[in-house]
């Protein structure tokens, strides 16, 4: 028997016996299975490294606006760079990388595509421990 989620008890455990296996389901878990549920279609990666702040923000919303992926981070990472990453398909990654990258120009220090990434990859960048 599987244990159903009571609606609004999102945050509590819950013990669910499968074949014997007792699991305990709490926020982090259902984390994955949703990040895990909303990547299996999105099977690559894109990265962006920029010189500064402004051009990070200006390039992730370049991306984001070019094609169907997702930002899976999009951060500062050291002083004065910027480091966005995005998930998508191999098409749309390629392409929401290269716009950017053209819209920015000078401002990109380093870039890569990652195609057909292993899907453990998007729970280990989001942080979830399964």
């Amino acid at each position: 028997m599987i244990a159903k989620i009571p609606d609004g008890k999102l945050g509590s455990t819950i013990h669910a016996s499968i074949s014997g296996v007792v699991v305990d389901v709490n926020n982090d878990f259902i984390k994955l299975l949703r990040i895990r549920d909303k990547m299996i279609k999105k099977n690559s990666l894109g990265l962006i490294e920029l010189s500064s702040i402004a051009s990070g923000m200006h390039a992730s919303d370049i991306m984001l606006k070019t094609a169907d992926v997702e930002l899976v981070i999009s951060r500062t990472i050291c002083s004065g760079k910027y480091m966005s990453i995005i998930g998508g398909d191999v098409a749309a990654v390629r392409s929401s990388v290269e716009t950017a990258i053209d819209t920015i120009g000078f401002g990109v220090i380093d870039y890569f595509i990652i195609p057909n990434v292993h899907p453990d990859i998007f729970p280990a960048l989001a942080d979830i421990q399964s």
